[in-house]
């Protein structure tokens, strides 16, 4: 009985937390690497104060620039801290994996009651540090989709400025634009117009003349077929066959009948009624 409570009091020589620790500080130095905007809700008010606050209708344009740029790194930033996070949750999976093999075959193996309960609130710790993994994943998620809203809404609030008009092609560019004009786009711009209208112009050219052709087209004159039956003449002999096989036997005593077998055999034969009938 002594042995028995000695080993249900035995301790598990296997601990996990090390390592559990070890994965969770690499997904929290990932979440502290958070690019401008950080996980802090001060730099997060200040940061929404300053780069996604309302404009100012005295505001240059140079400076609409550079806010809005500031705002795209923001949001390209939340995209590629999002990503860092989840390759850092992947990255921990076959950690993950190999503990829960390990603590399984632990657990398993125990020799007393403390050993499988250690066993299983290393089990349970295990679960713990993948939640947390998975709640990291979540959080960098949501502040790249925030980041993503929040630049649309400020360039939505900023409305679109008034842009001067830009010169026609055909006029002469003012000193001021003629630089940010290249004569070889432009000329290429050009061309491809010019081509375009000669496709048109073709297209249209081709329709037209085929439309022509149709309308000029003469119709010829359908020349009706006139089709000639002729009836072949009636046969009295082959009449007067279907008759006598109509009568059964009676046509055996009928003289007609007699006569026209006679004749029918004679015909079939090529000689006159009066040889066959000798």
């Amino acid at each position: 009985m002594l042995v028995n409570q000695a080993r249900n009091l035995a301790s598990l020589p296997y601990s996990s937390l090390q390592q559990l620790q070890q994965n969770v500080r690499r997904t929290q130095a990932l979440l502290q690497q958070a690019q401008n905007i950080a996980f802090d809700v001060r730099s997060i008010d200040q940061a929404f104060q300053r780069q996604y606050g309302s404009a100012s209708m005295s505001v240059s344009d140079r400076q609409l620039v550079t806010d809005a740029r500031s705002r795209w790194q923001n949001t390209v930033g939340g995209l590629q801290d999002a990503m860092r996070v989840q390759a850092g949750v992947v990255g921990n999976i076959d950690t993950n994996r190999a503990e829960m093999a390990n603590l399984v075959t632990r657990s398993q193996g125990a020799t007393g009651a403390l050993q499988a309960t250690q066993a299983g609130n290393q089990l349970l710790a295990l679960q713990a540090q993948q939640l947390a993994d998975l709640t990291a994943m979540m959080a960098a998620n949501g502040r790249a989709q925030a980041l993503s809203d929040a630049e649309r809404a400020a360039a939505r609030r900023a409305g679109p400025r008034t842009a001067p008009p830009l010169p026609r092609a055909g006029r002469r560019l003012p000193a001021r634009q003629r630089p940010h004009v290249q004569p070889r786009q432009l000329r290429r711009f050009m061309e491809a117009k010019t081509l375009a209208r000669i496709g048109a112009a073709a297209f249209a050219g081709i329709a037209i003349t085929a439309a022509a052709i149709e309308m000029t087209r003469e119709e010829k004159p359908v020349v009706p077929v006139t089709v000639e039956v002729t009836t072949a003449p009636a046969d009295p002999m082959r009449e007067a066959l279907a008759r006598c096989r109509f009568m059964g036997e009676a046509a055996t005593s009928d003289a007609t009948c007699l006569k026209t077998w006679a004749d029918n055999r004679a015909r079939f034969l090529g000689t006159s009624p009066a040889s066959g009938a000798r």
